[in-house]
């Protein structure tokens, strides 16, 4: 019997005919015995022993016990019947070299197995009966298959590929996840997580809505099932930080904010009318001193789960969330202003009217080249209805601009496809009446783009995608209106304003004070 806490020896994996398996755990074995290296290089024993110093031979000699027992490993592991045909190489790395000859196949074959997992993965579907897991399941094992065959797949090629080949149930939380997060750095775990809970929401929903249907509208039933579940659960969204049972909705957001000053020792801070300095601009400052990134993040996380019903401190969080890695003193300074603008408005919150004509506004708006590193643009957009904030969004744009016509059309393209999935949304719900939205824009160039297909100097070398904007204004379903600079309620989600103007679109966003 082993003592306790000693070290249980790995065992050698035996050959059973799947060379691709079996070599991937040999190479892992071996790399553990630190043995990989002599079976990549190999060893030559010196035809001339007495040429040698003491020091050579005494390195000949360790050499060759490494090989010895290298071999020991590959005879064990390997087939009587497969051994006696290579039993006369000399090294390990013959032995090795001619399992590989054998086994493996030449480049023709490799090429053409290939050739046939590329078609099989391309043409995988998700079936509608199929669930998340399983489908997952078989996307990875014809990417690891190709990975064997020493194709080069990444995780966003993975997850690129099930993004587009879900089910149509999955459109929504498609668009959601692509705008939300940046599918480059989106690894396939976090994907099947987020997809997962999705899934048990959709089982969930279908089964009340069958208990609970009695005769009226798909969309009342709807509704009725989003309020029943608010009631019933509580806000899991906050994390650890505090428990909503016996609270309102109100009541919870505050405690929740407070308990974000506390964690981080900002209770005792001054308070400031504004979540980041006017004019202010960010970087990554390489001579600066670097903070911890740990505590960075999780002051980060903290803000970005208050975004969800702080639009006020969306631009803030949005511009500090890029320097995650290696954040120095001026990003963290630039995160406790955002606390210290919590601390003086931690009884705010969006105050929804009831009644309405449910009439759907939306307001876009672009910094032309704001980021001081890579000179890219941030879109911002908002949706309001009833004069109340119920979308928002503020994100670097994936390209370079070259004009502020280009920055804010291609703002008002993807807020025109949120757009699209907001009414999408309210049609499921029987809140949609078909009419057109209209998307505010202060920019008449852009308008003028939408409207008429003008190739010009600042405008046709625009990416096609972004042209969707066109489609969507032909058809009625968006119409881009101009508006004043002054009255740009999306210009709080692009940049650093003034207090009094901040102040102003703040309350514009529906944002007020909440007594509870």
């Amino acid at each position: 019997m082993t003592s306790e806490g000693s070290f249980i020896q790995p065992a050698i994996p035996r050959f059973d005919g799947h060379y691709d398996h079996w070599s991937m755990l040999m190479e892992n074995f071996l790399r553990s015995k630190e043995f990989w290296e002599l079976v990549e290089s190999g060893y030559i024993e010196p035809s001339s022993a007495s040429a040698q110093t003491e020091a050579q031979r005494k390195k000949t000699e360790e050499m060759k016990l490494k090989d010895l027992k290298v071999k020991n490993y590959l005879f064990q592991a390997i087939d009587r019947t497969v051994l006696d045909t290579i039993l006369k190489k000399d090294t390990a790395k013959d032995i090795w070299d001619a399992m590989k000859k054998k086994f493996e196949g030449n480049a023709k074959v490799k090429r053409s197995h290939l050739q046939a997992l590329r078609r099989e993965f391309e043409t995988l579907e998700m079936r509608s009966s199929e669930g998340v897991t399983e489908y997952f399941s078989r996307v990875m094992t014809v990417a690891n298959k190709m990975r064997l065959y020493g194709e080069d797949m990444q995780d966003v090629k993975v997850v690129e590929k099930i993004l587009r080949s879900l089910t149509e149930k999955f459109n929504y939380v498609v668009c959601s996840i692509e705008e939300s997060k940046d599918i480059d750095a989106l690894t396939v775990d976090e994907l099947q997580s987020s997809l997962i809970v999705h899934e048990q929401k959709f089982q969930r929903r279908n089964g009340e809505t069958c208990d609970e249907r009695d005769g009226s509208s798909e969309g009342e039933d709807r509704v009725r099932e989003l309020q029943q579940s608010r009631e019933r659960q509580p806000p899991m969204w906050m994390g650890d930080y505090v428990s909503g049972e016996g609270l309102s909705d109100d009541e919870v957001h505050m405690k929740y904010a407070l308990e974000v000053l506390r964690r981080f020792s900002m209770m005792e801070s001054n308070s400031v009318g504004s979540p980041i300095v006017p004019g202010f601009k960010i970087s990554r400052e390489e001579n600066d001193d670097f903070v911890d990134e740990t505590y960075y993040k999780q002051l980060v996380g903290s803000l970005m789960y208050l975004t969800t019903t702080r639009p006020d401190m969306m631009f803030v969080t949005c511009l500090i969330s890029r320097y995650m890695t290696k954040p120095t003193k001026i990003h963290l300074q630039a995160a406790k202003r955002a606390l210290r603008y919590l601390k003086g408005t931690v009884n705010y919150g969006i105050h929804y009217k009831k009644g309405g004509d449910g009439e759907l506004l939306a307001f876009t708006d672009s910094d032309y080249a704001g980021d001081m590193e890579d000179r890219k643009s941030t879109s911002g957009y908002v949706f309001l209805m009833n004069s109340s904030a119920v979308s928002w969004c503020s994100k670097k744009q994936p390209i370079v601009t070259l004009s502020t016509t280009e920055a804010e059309f291609v703002a008002a393209a993807v807020c025109a496809c949120q757009g699209v999935w907001i009414k999408r949304i309210l049609k499921e719900l029987g809140q949609f009446d078909g009419g057109c939205t209209t998307v505010m824009c202060d920019n008449s160039s852009t308008i003028k783009l939408s409207k008429n297909p003008v190739m010009h100097g600042r405008s046709k070398h625009i990416d096609v995608r972004f042209h969707f904007l066109r489609n969507l204004t032909k058809e009625g379903v968006i119409e881009l209106v101009h508006c004043g600079s002054q009255d740009q309620v999306a210009d709080i989600m692009t940049k650093p304003l003034k207090l009094d103007v901040f102040q102003k679109l703040r309350k514009l966003l529906g944002v007020c004070e909440i007594s509870v």
